[in-house]
């Protein structure tokens, strides 16, 4: 796991070999429409993908897919604080495709939507099988440019500008989630996520039990301060 300096957090082998095998699997059984679709205030022509439309079981298990996956990484807990997820959604890039420069809506899951607080993106292809289709952001301290081994994931503020750029070559294929956080300031998130991450890198170490105590307790009184229920 790497943390940028503008909190866009890469971790790696976030889903396991068997997971990435189902979400293959049940994307090559299933049928795609066009992207487009749920972009309709864009320009033509800005939005040019496929997304799966599956079936309500298999909806129930790749979401249980997802949900399982952050609930169990350590870097999830600390910096991204999970209150609660959009169904994921599985996007198909095929040669000549691409998702132009823009930010997320706010809202997202009707007729219950959740606030978007951050994003994800997890690969599910390997990048040597395809060409393009690098998600790009534009920060402060540059562009950067993610395009991970299957299983990895991308999470960052659903306020960045970003963009897949076009395929060329092969097939990109790509889970996109939704999250809204018990923190909802990217700030006040990062701070909690530092805090939280350094008291789990003195745990276990007695000589600096006193250092570990005293990082967790400030973490905790920020949550309390912070965290919206």
């Amino acid at each position: 796991m790497t943390c940028e300096a503008v909190m866009i957090l890469e971790i790696p082998e976030l889903l396991n070999a068997q997971e990435v095998a189902y979400l293959r699997q049940t994307a090559r059984e299933g049928k795609f429409a066009d992207g487009a679709l749920t972009a309709r205030n864009l320009p033509k022509g800005y939005k040019e993908n496929l997304q799966l439309q599956p079936t309500q079981k298999q909806a129930n298990e790749i979401n249980a897919i997802v949900r399982r996956a952050l609930a169990r990484n350590e870097r999830v807990g600390d910096y991204v604080m999970v209150r609660d997820t959009s169904l994921p959604m599985i996007s198909k890039y095929e040669p000549g495709m691409h998702y132009s420069r823009h930010v997320d809506n706010v809202l997202i899951g009707w007729p219950n939507p959740i606030r978007t607080d951050m994003s994800m993106t997890i690969f599910m292809h390997e990048p040597d099988t395809y060409d393009g289709g690098e998600l790009e952001f534009d920060s402060d301290l540059g562009l950067k440019t993610y395009k991970l081994a299957s299983g990895g994931a991308v999470i960052y503020p659903t306020t960045h500008y970003h963009r897949v750029t076009p395929v060329t070559r092969g097939e990109r294929l790509a889970v996109v989630v939704w999250i809204q956080s018990f923190i909802a300031d990217p700030t006040q998130r990062r701070i909690v996520g530092d805090l939280r991450h350094l008291a789990s890198e003195f745990a276990g170490k007695p000589e600096l039990k006193s250092e570990h105590d005293m990082l967790l307790r400030s973490a905790l009184d920020l949550m309390r301060m912070w965290v919206q229920n």
